[in-house]
């Protein structure tokens, strides 16, 4: 049963020279529970879903040329008191971005594990995804993340050209 308990406690003695001892205990019986919290780069995300992607949290994955990739950990927490469940975890753009490491599936109170997802930088444009985590955390289920990340055309194009000399 969950909530404040009291119960009384009587102490007997058998050599028949002392009177019984009698006091009253109380304590408070919890239902652990998990408390996910998400941080990227040491910053916590909101779990509703970021509105500002933002380098210092590891949601703007930043700028790299075509045909390269960058990679970004993000830290799922367990800051509750009973063992977090992550069931899965769902990228909305799985062409531009992709699952490196899916870290643990549970995670002990008070501990952490790494995801990293990889941006692969196919064409020149921002590209953006979703981190969907799916896990047993009762009021932030699921666990929502957006991301971008740019690509930019590393070939050389002249500013500007005349009849023998080029800019």
């Amino acid at each position: 049963t969950t909530g404040i308990q009291t119960a009384t406690v009587t102490v007997s003695f058998s050599n028949g020279t002392n009177n019984a001892y009698t006091f009253t205990i109380q304590g408070e019986a919890v239902v652990p529970i998990p408390e996910i919290e998400i941080r990227g780069n040491g910053i916590a995300i909101p779990a509703s879903g970021n509105l500002t992607n933002r380098i210092a949290d590891n949601t703007d994955f930043g700028t790299t040329n075509e045909g390269s990739t960058i990679d970004r950990d993000f830290t799922i927490h367990n800051l509750g008191t009973g063992s977090l469940d992550v069931s899965s975890l769902v990228l909305g753009n799985p062409t531009d971005f992709a699952l490196g490491n899916s870290g643990s599936s549970s995670i002990a109170p008070g501990g952490s594990t790494t995801m990293t997802i990889r941006y692969n930088a196919l064409t020149s444009a921002t590209h953006y995804s979703s981190i969907t985590v799916s896990n047993s955390d009762s009021d932030e289920n699921p666990y929502l993340i957006n991301i971008e990340a740019t690509a930019t055309d590393a070939q050389y194009k002249p500013l500007t050209t005349g009849p023998d000399w080029t800019v």
